[in-house]
């Protein structure tokens, strides 16, 4: 889980520090900065750099909540149920791609 933490963070920081140039990095730190009540990626406001402080759409009292740690947080009550959902849409696949291959043979067996 740590790495899993580790590289959305890294994730969010690369979009932080394009922050200023790229108008899609841009909208999508300031929407998930909006949904999670956070601001920069793992250490808060002193994830942007300097130039970029002016325009950063974080509010006073988000400054030290770091986004990595608030999307985890928000993720971390739901993890048991997400997982489920997720292992039970793949068991549900590999019985239709199991399903399919039956047809598949049987279709070809009845071929002349």
């Amino acid at each position: 889980m740590d790495n899993v933490k580790d590289a959305f963070g890294n994730y969010l920081q690369s979009k932080v520090n394009v922050y200023k140039g790229d108008t899609d990095a841009k909208l999508f730190i300031h929407n998930f900065q909006e949904a999670f009540h956070c601001c920069g990626a793992k250490s808060g406001i002193s994830d942007y750099p300097v130039d970029t402080l002016t325009e950063v759409s974080c509010k006073l009292e988000t400054y030290q909540k770091p986004c990595a740690e608030e999307f985890f947080k928000t993720l971390a009550p739901n993890l048991g149920k997400t997982a489920a959902v997720a292992f039970l849409g793949a068991v549900i696949m590999i019985i239709g791609m199991v399903l399919s291959m039956m047809f598949c043979c049987a279709v070809r067996k009845d071929s002349p």
